[in-house]
């Protein structure tokens, strides 16, 4: 079984960031960044200048109202400045592999990956999970492989592609996003 596709890079980092946090290491960066900020303000907050009272209350209700807003806006700030790194990296020619037309076969040694600048076949042992989430097949190995739906004629086909790999693997389909997925 055979399939051709290509990537659109505003579609796949609009994909990413829509399921950032189901990520783990999302999760866990976006607590300790929490975390981190509380403690910044409770520093301030301590060696604030005891000159008026009237200057203190003021600083007082101005930290208050800043670790509010940083606090309710973290994650959307974090997911802005994400997505930003995600665009600028991935116009670096280094990357210019994941949004070259690819094909992607179906064989008895496993899951052979083709582009324009390499081939990976990887073993079925190697085949860790796959995720059908939104418009996406995401297929965990060494490296995760992300195929966009739409690249299959019909439901059937891709029907078809999902159950040679889990027939080959024994794995289920997964509908939630990767925990260990990596952006980068």
């Amino acid at each position: 079984m055979n399939i051709k596709y290509k990537l659109v890079l505003k579609d796949l980092v609009d994909f990413y960031m829509k399921h950032a946090r189901d990520v783990k290491k999302f999760r866990l960066e976006a607590i300790v960044s929490k975390e981190f900020i509380v403690l910044v303000y409770l520093i301030l907050y301590l060696i604030l200048p005891s000159s008026s009272e009237k200057s203190i209350l003021y600083c007082e209700y101005v930290l208050i109202i800043m670790a509010i807003l940083v606090i309710l806006f973290d994650t959307k700030l974090k997911i802005y400045i994400t997505k930003r790194k995600l665009i600028k990296m991935y116009k670096i020619e280094e990357y210019s592999s994941l949004f070259a037309e690819a094909s992607i076969t179906l064989n008895t040694e496993g899951v052979e990956y083709m582009n324009l600048f390499s081939e990976t076949i990887y073993k079925w042992d190697y085949v860790r999970s796959i995720h059908e989430v939104d418009d996406y097949l995401i297929i965990m190995c060494n490296e995760q492989i992300v195929i966009p739906v739409n690249c299959f004629k019909c439901e059937d086909e891709k029907n078809n592609f999902v159950n040679v790999i889990c027939e080959k693997t024994d794995l289920i389909v997964n509908k939630k996003f990767p925990e260990k997925f990596i952006f980068i």
